[in-house]
């Protein structure tokens, strides 16, 4: 029944110990789940200081107002008009 497998890996089948498999899928699940507040303690510290930086949106030109918007993760492109850019990011 399996014959056309056995001919493509030319009889070099090899058994898979499932309840090994299944340790090591669990060891990787418990890292990942260690590693996960570490990572949002680092967003959270950067999205601090983002917020905590004051700037002067007048004298900015357009293309550092995308640049600030992007950094604080604003919705905004190209087209917007840059009283538009400045309302935005001033109410974020």
């Amino acid at each position: 029944m399996f014959g056309w497998l056995k001919r493509l890996f030319k009889g070099k089948i090899e058994t898979v110990d499932l309840n090994a498999a299944a340790e090591k899928i669990e060891q990787v699940k418990e890292k990942v789940e260690t590693a996960k507040p570490v990572a949002k303690k680092a967003a959270a510290k950067a999205k601090a200081k983002v917020a905590a930086k004051v700037v002067n949106f007048d004298v900015m030109s357009k293309k550092g107002l995308l640049a600030e918007a992007k950094a604080r993760g604003i919705k905004a492109n190209a087209s917007l008009k840059k009283e538009e850019l400045i309302e935005r990011l001033k109410s974020a």
